[in-house]
């Protein structure tokens, strides 16, 4: 699913998304669900999805004052060097980790500290690391998934929370959005958000 790179298509994409509407990136690695929340937040329904091999972008207004652009960038090895060029337009950042997948935890971890540390990620922008399919009786506890990643760490330079999720339960998303308003505002950027 998803666009692929194509540079007359990225450049079409790019100039139709309104400038003045702040962008929060889906980041992850492939396979932790992202595509899965993107499509239940423009349509409502869970869909079985594939790999994106580029990016899906929509705007979205999920709850009352909160209204961004949201992208969705595959999350495969080899795409995961174009994230940073999504970097500077960014304001917040939702990293979504599949965890029941024990085996793919280091990963997401260093490519977690990757993002957060890249010297285009604006400061103090707020990361939400989304501990997806809890429903799984191997899922790690969003605890003890903050230590795995070692989300204390990136809470020395921006603010950060790990949340529960189950995307295809359609359980902890709402919950999300919220937190994502709370630590905008903590961060004094929600005045940048407007509502739809």
């Amino acid at each position: 699913m998803g666009c692929g790179f194509s540079k007359s298509d990225e450049t079409f994409v790019l100039n139709s998304i309104p400038l003045d509407i702040p962008s929060v990136l889906l980041l992850g690695l492939d396979g932790s669900g992202k595509s899965s929340l993107f499509y239940w937040m423009k349509i409502k329904v869970c869909l079985t999805t594939q790999p994106t091999t580029g990016y899906n972008v929509d705007v979205f207004n999920p709850i009352k004052g909160l209204r961004f652009t949201m992208w969705d960038i595959g999350g495969q090895e080899k795409l995961r060097k174009l994230w940073s060029n999504y970097f500077v337009a960014c304001r917040a950042v939702m990293f979504m980790v599949d965890s029941a997948d024990h085996s793919r935890f280091a990963e997401a971890r260093s490519a977690l500290h990757e993002v957060m540390s890249n010297p285009n990620m604006p400061e103090n922008a707020p990361v939400i690391v989304l501990a997806n399919k809890q429903d799984r009786l191997s899922a790690a506890s969003p605890e003890q998934l903050a230590m795995h990643l070692d989300i204390f760490q990136l809470g020395r330079s921006h603010p950060c929370t790990v949340m529960g999720t189950s995307v295809t339960k359609n359980v902890g998303i709402l919950e999300a959005m919220v937190q994502l308003k709370q630590l905008l505002k903590s961060t004094n950027q929600l005045k940048f958000w407007t509502e739809g």
